[in-house]
């Protein structure tokens, strides 16, 4: 099982250009008075590319990943507080429904925005939920140019 999660995270880090190339937002802050995270446990941050002129099969994608060092989640996911300044930076719209994956279960799918892919509405008010599991990594891909 360790193999397959082992392989799953190379290949993201290998396909992702968030992951590869893109900007970093450390959310760690923001979810310090969080009742759903521990930040003595879990560590989360942000990735982000944007569409390149430069670069023809570029999208505006956002990663986001929470990784768990605890023996045990407690839950089987955790809330995830977005802050304002996390919006304006990265001049996201908020209030605004967007499609996400969660590539380490959807990753071995063929994964494009035509894919059936949840949907959520991101805003500072509204925490985003991601899975948790002990000792575990979730990363959260959201397209940002597709609703």
């Amino acid at each position: 099982e360790l193999y397959g999660i082992y392989t799953k995270l190379c290949k993201i880090a290998v396909t992702e250009r968030a992951i590869k190339e893109g900007d970093t937002y450390d959310l760690e802050y923001a979810n310090f008075n969080n009742p759903s995270f521990s930040t003595n446990n879990q560590y989360v941050f942000a990735r982000r590319t944007r569409k390149s002129i430069t670069c023809f099969d570029s999208k505006d994608e956002l990663i986001i990943i929470v990784a768990n060092f605890a023996m045990q989640s407690g839950s089987e996911s955790v809330d995830i507080n977005l802050p304002d300044d996390f919006f304006k930076y990265w001049n996201i719209k908020q209030n605004q429904e967007y499609k996400y994956i969660n590539l380490l279960s959807d990753f071995d799918r063929q994964v494009s925005e035509k894919c059936d892919s949840e949907k959520t509405v991101l805003a500072k008010d509204k925490k985003f939920k991601m899975p948790l599991c002990k000792y575990g990594i979730s990363i959260i891909k959201i397209y940002l140019d597709i609703q």
